[in-house]
């Protein structure tokens, strides 16, 4: 993949957004902003296309079948995953509604608003993705109602977007920066819309059925987080499993190789005997284990492992009024690519398996200690997963007598052990499902 080919997928991509824009998003001044931030009428079109994550699911989408298909055949791939795409730049938004829901903080007056507003949202999907329309969804109303936000703060990237704002409002006096800062409503009508749009691309295929219901799932699933019910820690697992978007939205790439562009002989039993959804479960929960953990330390062996909780434990041992999150907040800089992802949820008050029910914990060695069996459990898991998803996978191979599924699903986790080593603050690691 060079610059060139890169540069004409990603144009390809835009003009897709470009096209399904009115359709997707309702009519408002951040519509006209919106479309204008993709264009050649700016002239920091790139940087917004990353600042979205778009340059970055297109970067995914070629390396994800790079190797296996022809130079002709990525481009098809590429215009069969824009409905895809677009759906994963718009929920990037709802992802960032829920930044700080994961650790309830007394300084973050707009919790209960935006905990309101997401759990809203989710029942709103869910209706959506099981057949309700739009005219229907009395929860769209509700949502119109709460949906007061400023969706520039409430970003990994608050500078970007005011830049991007600031610089359209030179060339449009009439409109005004809380037209565009508080754009929740369009926003999130069309995450809502794209899903559909990315659900109904492939409902004649024989994976629509994985795709369906992976969404309604992970919107389920969110919102029991979201609820703060006790749940156990298997249960944490398995329902933030199901709370990201692997299964999807991998199922939809592969649908469309191995139906569409490519078919395969005996796609139909890896359907139907569930191991193609067993293998993407499988590679979500690995996932999942490395966005919370991040690959240094879900990997680590005992000893270092051991070493790492008694340096935890002396600093404990030397401020004994320290929490759990001053203590991991203060080992940071020096544990920095250990702690790749404990940085940025605790940065920005995301749930994360490793730690978020911990830090009320009075005792800080205590927390400490359960971190530590937090830490061997997700290690264990991550380890026997790896070893059951290398299982399915051969089976999988076995029956479509072809190792590319296989291959793919194995590099989609490769491609995450990567990206997940590095800092949430470089643009190596800025891109998640």
């Amino acid at each position: 993949m060079n610059v060139v080919e890169l540069q004409a997928m990603l144009d390809k991509t835009v003009n897709g957004l470009m096209t399904q824009l009115s359709d997707q998003m309702p009519e408002s001044p951040y519509r006209d902003f919106y479309h204008w931030s993709f264009s050649a009428a700016n002239s920091n079109s790139n940087d917004w296309a990353q600042t979205t994550g778009l340059t970055q699911l297109v970067v995914l989408t070629m390396k994800l079948y790079q190797g296996f298909v022809s130079s002709h055949e990525v481009e098809d791939l590429v215009t069969l995953s824009i409905p895809i795409n677009i759906y994963q730049v718009y929920e990037i938004v709802s992802d960032n509604l829920a930044i700080g829901l994961g650790i309830p903080s007394p300084h973050d007056p707009a919790f209960s608003a935006r905990q309101n507003l997401m759990q809203t949202f989710n029942q709103a999907m869910i209706a959506r993705l099981q057949g309700t329309s739009l005219a229907n969804n009395r929860k769209l109303d509700v949502i119109k109602n709460i949906a007061d936000i400023s969706m520039f703060a409430q970003s990994l990237s608050t500078t970007k977007h005011y830049a991007a704002a600031n610089q359209y409002l030179k060339h449009h006096p009439l409109v005004t920066i809380g037209q565009l800062e508080y754009a929740t409503w369009p926003l999130l009508a069309a995450n809502m819309e794209s899903c559909i749009d990315a659900v109904e691309a492939v409902a004649g295929y024989q994976v629509a059925a994985i795709v369906r219901e992976g969404f309604i799932r992970r919107y389920e699933s969110t919102s029991t987080l979201l609820s703060g019910v006790p749940l156990t820690l298997q249960q944490r697992v398995e329902v933030s499993t199901h709370a990201i978007l692997v299964v999807p939205i991998f199922a939809y790439y592969l649908g469309i190789l191995c139906e569409k562009v490519r078919p395969v002989a005996n796609w139909s039993q890896v359907i139907e005997n569930n191991s193609l959804y067993n293998a993407l479960y499988i590679a979500a929960q690995l996932i999942r284990l490395l966005n919370d953990l991040g690959t240094k330390l879900v990997t680590q062996s005992t000893d270092q492992r051991q070493t790492f909780i008694q340096e935890l434990k002396i600093r404990a041992h030397r401020d004994p009024n320290a929490g759990l999150r001053s203590i991991l907040q203060g080992s940071i800089t020096d544990f920095d690519m250990l702690l790749t992802r404990i940085d940025k949820d605790l940065a920005h008050g995301e749930f994360n398996l490793g730690f978020t029910d911990l830090l009320n914990i009075p005792s800080s060695i205590e927390a400490i200690e359960q971190f530590e069996q937090r830490l061997i459990f997700c290690s264990t898991l991550y380890r026997n997963n790896k070893a059951r998803l290398t299982a399915v996978l051969e089976e999988i191979t076995d029956v479509l007598e072809d190792s590319t599924t296989s291959k793919i699903i194995s590099r989609i986790v490769e491609f995450h052990e990567v990206m997940y080593a590095y800092s949430f603050r470089e643009a190596e690691g800025e891109y998640a499902v």
